[in-house]
């Protein structure tokens, strides 16, 4: 069974959520996956025009071409985190398809971005353990997940290309501010499309319909204000765009299993 794991070597990994930096090298000999989790970021290959991205997207980066990409805006933070390996076990990936070095296309939005980086963080989190030693077999099936999960992400209907990032910036400024009061029929408007055909593009391009993401985006902004601000349910509930504190509870411990005084006795530092 251990010979299955062999010829995989784990070169360097990191995250970092708040990254303003510029990365510009060849990658001599190893083999990389880029996660962009949040924020905007460019990507420029061989020194060619840079291609501009909001949001959740992966690349993947290997010797040969230059590869610069950094955020989109100077001083613009990103969460970028990243992987990178070597070894023979890698030609086995490209042969059968698995590491795609597509350098036409070579960004991959990524649909589910939580498992995405639910498996990036487990992966670096068992790499923490035994980095600089023959990888665990963990670390080696985590790393064929995360290229799985890339080789499966549905690609863009080529007729709807020009409407997916207006619709990628509107889910990101949903993100950044969920308690906004968000008018779809407006958003819609500003977009040139019919609102039923912006929730439908919505949810094939980021899971949920406009309403489920803005409670999602909101319960997880409510998450933030239970872990770091004690101030009482009604003013959380407040701050996360719902206004009924009694929907905000039930609506918390449906979908998180627990009540927002349980949840902040629980996490909170």
């Amino acid at each position: 069974m251990t010979d299955y794991f062999d010829g995989i070597r784990f070169v360097t990994f990191g995250n970092v959520p708040d990254n303003i930096g510029k990365t510009s090298k060849s990658f001599n000999g190893y083999y990389g996956i880029q996660y962009n989790n949040s924020g905007g970021f460019y990507l420029s290959i061989d020194r060619g025009e840079p291609v501009y991205f909001e949001g959740p997207h992966a690349f993947l980066t290997y010797p040969g071409p230059h590869f610069e990409y950094g955020s989109r805006k100077e001083n613009e933070t990103r969460h970028h985190i990243f992987c990178c390996f070597e070894g023979e076990r890698v030609q086995e990936f490209i042969q059968r398809g698995l590491f795609v070095m597509d350098v036409a296309h070579p960004v991959i939005r990524i649909t589910r971005p939580e498992s995405f980086l639910a498996t990036m963080r487990n992966l670096q989190s068992t790499l923490s353990h035994s980095f600089g030693e023959q990888p665990p077999a963990r670390a080696v099936l985590l790393l064929e997940d995360l290229l799985l999960q890339l080789h499966e992400q549905p690609p863009l209907p080529d007729t709807e290309l020009h409407l997916y990032h207006p619709l990628l910036a509107l889910s990101e400024a949903i993100r950044k501010t969920p308690q906004a009061d968000w008018d779809m029929e407006k958003e819609a408007r500003k977009i040139g499309i019919s609102v039923t055909y912006l929730r439908k593009l919505f949810a094939e391009y980021f899971t949920y319909p406009p309403h489920n993401y803005i409670l999602e985006c909101r319960l997880r902004f409510a998450e933030d204000q239970l872990l770091h601000r004690n101030i009482p349910i009604s003013e959380v509930a407040e701050n996360a765009g719902f206004r009924d504190p009694y929907y905000f509870s039930r609506l918390f411990k449906k979908r998180k299993g627990i009540s927002p005084l349980r949840f902040r006795a629980a996490f909170a530092p």
